[in-house]
């Protein structure tokens, strides 16, 4: 009886099977990263959403807009009590508001890749008291009775040229500075991160490689919606 021989894989054809695989595998891999970052973005927006909350919620009850904490507060805002804050550009006060949510060695409040969420707030005194209207106890209520706007400016690039702007009224500024961080910033998002002014960027996702990276998110509120807010809450008349 004649037996047949059995042929083997040649090194050739393992050597595309290993290639075939490897590439099924990045693809997988890749998609995996994108749904995680995905996740991350969307659980990070649903916490800019509660810190956003919290904030109107504070400010309901008590007729002002808390500081930033800092570096040093332990996520209290600084000065306790509000007034004229230590720093108008800082960090959510995770402990004022009574939110939850991981904290750093710092105390301030993480978003999804660990970096401390940013709160800016106005530092205006247009309304004519002596301090700053928004932050300080009794003083909004000199604002809202001259139809005064506070003066923080959200745009979609650099120093806000015309047919940019999408707010120049936000009494805050909420955001995470994404997956990125302060590592390599794209130039519209070291607006965000400069503290050396009341502007800010907000605008689509761009890639990491690109040269125009941003991957920031942003909120604010419209000063008319705040002041509904406390109207309802009987902070003003």
């Amino acid at each position: 009886m004649k037996v047949s021989a059995q042929r083997g894989f040649t090194l050739i054809e393992l050597a595309l099977g290993m290639v075939i695989i490897g590439l099924l595998m990045g693809g997988a891999l890749i998609s995996l990263m994108s749904q995680r970052e995905t996740q991350a973005r969307n659980e990070t927006e649903d916490q800019l959403l509660t810190v956003r909350d919290a904030l109107v919620g504070f400010a309901m009850a008590n007729g002002y807009l808390p500081c930033p904490a800092t570096l040093g507060s332990n996520g209290q805002q600084a000065p306790v009590g509000g007034g004229n804050c230590s720093q108008p550009h800082g960090y959510v006060p995770v402990r004022t508001l009574g939110l939850s949510g991981a904290v750093d060695s710092n105390g301030l409040l993480l978003d999804q890749w660990n970096s401390p969420l940013r709160y800016s707030v106005t530092q205006s005194n247009v309304g004519g008291a002596s301090s700053a209207d928004f932050t300080t106890p009794g003083d909004m209520r000199a604002v809202q009775m001259q139809f005064l706007n506070p003066d923080l400016q959200i745009c979609q690039a650099v120093n806000c040229p015309a047919g940019s702007v999408i707010s120049s009224t936000a009494p805050f500024v909420i955001f995470s500075i994404g997956k990125n961080g302060t590592r390599s910033p794209g130039r519209h998002e070291r607006e965000n991160i400069d503290n050396s002014d009341r502007q800010f960027c907000s605008r689509g996702y761009a890639d990491l490689t690109s040269s125009e990276r941003f991957d920031d998110l942003l909120l604010w509120i419209s000063p008319q919606v705040l002041y509904h807010r406390l109207v309802t809450a009987g902070q003003l008349p």
